[in-house]
């Protein structure tokens, strides 16, 4: 998954995740995460992972008023159906 390619549907967060101050997309360009895949009954695709993130590891060691923990997991649920 390339870092770029983060969306939270609102353009303002997913600039500010994209910048120096979170994933540093232009040092950083790519995730890598393991998934799980299965299908259901009525032809769904469900993808669900998780990714480890330490913040630290990519220089982000600040914290501004206690907020932000520094290893965090990314969960990821995503359904596909045809449309």
């Amino acid at each position: 998954m390339t870092a770029e390619s983060v969306a939270t549907k609102n353009p303002q967060r997913d600039k500010h995740l994209r910048s120096a101050d979170f994933f540093d997309v232009a040092n950083h360009p790519e995730f890598t995460f393991a998934a799980k895949v299965s299908s259901t009954a009525d032809g769904e695709l469900v993808l669900d992972g998780e990714l480890k993130v330490n913040r630290a590891d990519y220089g982000l060691t600040w914290n501004f008023i206690g907020i932000a923990a520094t290893d965090n997991t990314i969960a990821v649920n995503a359904v596909f159906t045809r449309g």
